[in-house]
């Protein structure tokens, strides 16, 4: 005979769900942070890289 209880299909209950999307939440924040963070950096290096460009296409002539 089988059973729907969620004791014998080992589904999760409300509360260790909602700590789950919690750690899930916390988890993309960091990982949206950092991405933020490295994108800015990216940014600045490009930045400099360009003005870099700049000054060699001014001093060279080309």
């Amino acid at each position: 005979m089988k059973t729907t209880s969620l004791l014998y299909n080992n589904e999760p209950t409300d509360k260790e769900l909602a700590k789950l999307m919690k750690d899930v939440l916390v988890d993309v924040k960091k990982r949206a942070k950092l991405a933020s963070k490295n994108f800015k950096e990216l940014q600045k290096k490009e930045i400099i890289a360009s003005k870099k460009r700049y000054e060699n296409y001014i001093l060279n002539g080309i």
